[in-house]
């Protein structure tokens, strides 16, 4: 048998840094911010927080998300390089296949978490350990992919923040 699923609204947002809200109070909590980040999914447009007790799943619904909601700290390529383990600002480690990479904009690179959906921008040092295998190709100079030994060029497909986040004003 499913488990019954309950739909909230409890006012969380997300801004354009990233930074997470409760109504209209920052939450600075760094313990709930981990487990709302870790249990953050994405279907589509809609990005909710589950929360599983008692047999029941909750589906809290978050009212906007217009930035980032997680922060990859760091990457590791493994020995065939065609997957990575990204460290998440929340405490958690997800393998991410190397063709999952996004560009947006000039200096932004990012990722789709598989397990749940939900895109995580690259910070400075996730950034500079990819910095050794990122290379320019094609005729266009902003088109950018991965060269890695063993493995060979992997494209990192563009992407812009329309498609996976609330732009409207």
């Amino acid at each position: 048998m499913d488990a019954e699923v309950i739909h909230t609204a409890p006012g969380i947002r997300i801004d354009e840094q990233g930074i997470w809200y409760y109504t209209d109070a920052p939450i600075i909590n760094e313990g709930v911010l981990n487990y709302f980040k870790s249990n953050l999914r994405r279907s589509g447009r809609i990005y909710y927080i589950e929360n599983r007790y008692s047999g029941r799943i909750e589906h809290a619904r978050l009212e906007r998300v217009q930035g980032f909601p997680i922060f990859v700290r760091a990457v590791s390529l493994d020995e065939e390089g065609s997957c990575f383990t990204a460290q998440l600002d929340c405490g958690v480690s997800q393998r991410i296949e190397a063709g999952s990479l996004r560009i947006l904009g000039e200096r932004i690179v990012a990722l789709e978490l598989p397990e749940s959906g939900v895109p995580a921008r690259l910070g400075p040092t996730a950034m500079a350990s990819l910095n050794p295998f990122l290379e320019n190709f094609g005729q266009n100079e902003n088109e950018y992919c991965l060269n890695i030994p063993g493995a060979g060029r992997i494209p990192l497909v563009r992407s812009s923040n329309e498609d996976w986040f609330d732009t409207a004003p």
